[in-house]
């Protein structure tokens, strides 16, 4: 099997389905969860719920053996622990394994009885129940950071939308402005029918001009230039 790096690194695909859950959540994105000295493949759902490969978490990070661990599943799952069937990179491609919810890798871990096992795997379980304590906290430091700064984001796009409205005339001033429309479109609708009523005038004028520059009589006198 690969390593959790070589895992993570070659993770192109995105999407799976929950077995063992009404959602069908989509797995969102791939990362690294790193607990006791071990960086277990994590599957980030739609709804940022994290999810270990359960298989990496008990041969990489306890340093088991997995066909013991995995027949604590019906126990598991009797006691509300979540366990879905989400996609993993391993050297075969992307492979379905057992994935345990972030949150409920403490509850797994204390059905491991430290008093009942070898020495070395005591002190990996207990070391791993405090450092698994230690990594929800940091997710959850993590997704309140990211999610104030997208609080801080959302604010500024407000206050650049409150400027952005300030800009548009209020109602008042597009009243003010729409009388002046319409006054100026009235004189402009008087003085077009006023030319239209002159323009016979004019035109007899220009003509008279031009009689009188080719020495045409205009009334009793005969001008000529």
């Amino acid at each position: 099997m690969a390593s959790a790096k070589q895992q993570v690194k070659s993770m192109v695909q995105k999407g799976g389905s929950q077995n063992n859950s009404p959602l069908a959540l989509q797995v969102k994105e791939y990362t690294l969860t790193r607990i006791a000295d071990a960086e277990i493949p994590t599957a980030i759902l739609e709804n940022g719920e994290p999810f270990l490969s359960w298989r990496i978490l008990v041969e990489e990070g306890l340093k088991t053996h997995w066909k013991t661990q995995k027949k604590k599943e019906k126990e598991l799952l009797e006691k509300g622990v979540v366990i879905l069937t989400l996609p993993f990179q391993t050297k075969g491609g992307m492979q379905k394994m057992k994935a345990i919810s972030l949150f409920h890798i403490p509850a797994y871990l204390y059905t491991i009885s430290a008093n009942k096992v070898r020495q070395e795997l005591r002190e990996k379980v207990i070391q791993m129940q405090v450092e698994t304590t230690h990594a929800i906290r940091e997710y959850w430091k993590n997704k309140i950071k990211k999610e104030r700064e997208e609080i801080e984001k959302l604010k500024e796009e407000y206050n650049q939308l409150v400027e952005e409205l300030r800009q548009i005339p209020t109602y008042e001033e597009y009243k003010e402005l729409k009388l002046k429309y319409d006054l100026l479109t009235s004189m402009v609708d008087m003085l077009v029918m006023d030319m239209e009523k002159v323009e016979p005038y004019i035109n007899m004028m220009f003509k008279r001009i031009e009689w009188v520059k080719n020495g045409v009589k205009v009334g009793d006198k005969l001008v000529k230039f």
